[in-house]
């Protein structure tokens, strides 16, 4: 009894055919129902005939009262690129892989990321070597078939390739056969040929099929291509040839001569494959052949081959194994019998493993596919994501309470502290004004001792070897220079001097003359002495960078004083107030009186 149902269609160059099979629990097939549409198309123009194809199969199911939409596909021979490679005894499964990729990359006359393979391997007879057969098609043809199968409202499961499909309904019916057998599938734009040798086939196409005899009548005849394909179904037939009469009507006369010139075109050509294949492939010479597909069926077209290639010629029977279903009529049956092979193939690959297990899906399903495995992996994350997100809006949660528990008593302190707000303001003035009479105060006792201070500081930076002659005033600010040749003031102010309140006012250019002990012309006491002045606080230089700069002249000595040169040294004393708030800065951090000698810096000699 039957449980299940499975679909299969064929999708030729002008044909379309559809079967449906039911699966006892046993696995045995039987067809069900079966039914092919010839859609209107004219080979000799491009047009995109989606749209035709998708009405046929939804009319196709509908018309025959077909519920399953699950089907597996047959892509017509002449899209697919077919290569049998030999390879040499691999026993590493991986390997093999990898040596199949590389001559798929080497071999497929497309970029390899622009097509979509499979492949399969075969056994030699006798032979340690392996053979496989490499079939590949442009990814946007199988793309779109699968575009025009899904808006037809079906859902394909498994794609497939027309000679393959046939070899595995060749296998499965002819088990019995081990000797070299042909298959000759003459399709409307193609002829497929299959050689079959115990385990051993190969596979060619042919550019010739029934449309090739139809365009041949059309150009003798003078007619469209439509009505010669009419002419051809219903009064062609394969010519026999000189020793018998010729029709008496002159039309089907010149049929039979044009589908007899065309076949025996076909015939050459299968003549030079069966020579390919016993020469390059090591193959026997066919011993029967099997004619199939729906330009197989010229009257004497059996009579034909078996006269030019002297071999027993048949058509294929695909149902030798396969049961039929009561209902359907046996005299349909036998005329129909010769285009089923592909869909018993494609039958035969839902129940049982075939020799051949060709995919070949398009890249959008086995991405679906893969996505649909890491379904799962996706589910578990967004489980986790959103266990994460319960979790930390509970501990968000319990932190707004905290927070909110703090706020409440921060609230009530701010309060509290809100009360003694006037009376900290009264103290923080009544401070701030104490503060500022210390600071006058500091101020003032520190500018009393300037002088003091200075002439302290100025003296315990000369060096043992120098005599300070003079300390004078020129009474005009630091960044200002006396010209010595025209006693006029040059305009020396720099612009990184550093900032001082107006109330103090600029330092106070001096100039200081002297005498330094002349030992052996060593002018380094000089040097010390202004380095030590730029570390002083009462003392600023006219060149921060280079306090040497500072010396203005230096001497060699009168005659009869060559123990000592002069020297004059043209430097800045700070404004007192400057001075004094240097030396208040300490004491006011300390919180003691300032003393009578600033601080020196870290720099500072001790």
């Amino acid at each position: 009894m039957a449980v299940s149902s499975i679909i299969a269609l064929d999708l030729g160059a002008f044909t379309i055919k559809v079967a449906e099979f039911l699966v006892s629990r046993a696995g045995s097939l039987t067809l069900n129902k079966y039914a092919q549409v010839e859609y209107e198309t004219d080979p000799g123009k491009e047009t995109d005939n989606s749209e035709t194809i998708i009405r046929v199969i939804r009319d196709l199911f509908a018309q025959n009262g077909i519920k399953n939409r699950r089907v597996a596909y047959a892509i017509s021979g002449q899209s697919v690129f077919t290569k049998f490679i030999k390879l040499p005894p691999v026993e590493n499964p991986d390997k093999i892989k990898q040596i199949i990729r590389y001559e798929a990359q080497q071999n497929v006359p497309f970029p390899i990321d622009q097509v979509v393979w499979d492949y399969q391997l075969v056994a030699l007879p006798d032979s340690p070597d392996l053979e496989v057969v490499l079939l590949a098609v442009k990814s946007e043809i199988i793309e779109e078939l699968h575009r025009v199968i899904s808006h037809a409202g079906l859902k394909p499961v498994l794609a497939d390739v027309s000679p393959m499909a046939l070899y595995n309904a060749f296998r499965y019916n002819y088990d019995d056969l081990a000797d070299c057998t042909l298959v000759v599938d003459i399709g409307g734009r193609t002829t497929n040929l299959i050689f079959v040798e115990g385990n051993k086939f190969f596979s060619r196409s042919l550019p010739i099929g029934g449309n090739t005899i139809t365009s041949s009548i059309a150009n003798e005849l003078q007619v469209p291509f439509g009505e010669a394909e009419t002419l051809k179904k219903t009064k062609g037939f394969v010519g026999l040839g000189g020793a018998y009469e010729e029709p008496s009507d002159p039309t089907v006369a010149t049929l039979c001569k044009v589908i007899r010139q065309g076949m025996t075109k076909l015939h050459a050509e299968i003549s030079r494959s069966v020579n390919f294949y016993r020469t390059q492939q090591g193959g026997a010479a066919p011993q029967r052949v099997l004619l199939s597909g729906g330009s197989s069926i010229f009257a004497f077209s059996t009579q034909f081959f078996k006269e030019k290639l002297n071999v027993e010629v048949e058509y294929l029977n695909p149902l030798r194994h396969v049961g039929v279903a009561p209902h359907i009529s046996k005299e349909d049956l036998a005329r129909s019998v010769h285009f089923l092979g592909e869909v018993v193939g494609l039958g035969l690959r839902q129940i049982t493993e075939c020799p051949v297990q060709i995919n070949l899906e398009p890249p959008s399903v086995t991405a679906g596919r893969a996505a649909r495995k890491r379904l799962p992996v996706y589910a578990g994350c967004s489980l986790g994501l959103i266990a994460m997100t319960f979790f930390l809006w509970l501990y968000m949660w319990r932190q707004y309470d905290i927070s909110n528990d703090e706020l409440t008593k921060v609230s009530e302190t701010v309060i509290t502290l809100e009360q003694f707000k006037g009376s900290l303001g009264a103290q923080k003035k009544k401070e701030d004004r104490l503060h500022n009479d210390y600071e006058q105060i500091v101020l003032a006792l520190s500018q009393k001792t300037f002088w003091v201070g200075l002439m302290a500081d100025l003296n315990k930076r000369i060096h043992p070897n120098l005599w300070i002659t003079s300390f004078k005033s020129t009474g005009e600010p630091l960044g200002q220079k006396i010209d010595t040749g025209t006693g006029r003031s040059r305009d020396k102010r720099k612009k990184d001097l550093p900032a001082v309140a107006p109330a103090e006012g600029p330092s106070i250019l001096y100039v200081i003359d002297g005498i330094c002990k002349n030992d052996n012309n060593d002018t380094t006491p000089v040097d010390e002495f202004v380095r030590d002045l730029a570390r002083s606080p009462y003392f600023e230089m006219p060149d921060s960078h280079d306090p040497t700069k500072a010396i203005v002249k230096l001497g060699t000595g009168a005659p009869g004083t060559e123990h000592f040169f002069p020297f004059q040294i043209r430097v800045g004393v700070r404004h007192a107030l400057a001075v004094a708030r240097a030396m208040m800065k300490p004491a006011l951090e300390s919180g003691k009186p300032a003393g009578g000698q600033p601080q020196e810096s870290p720099g500072d000699r001790p």
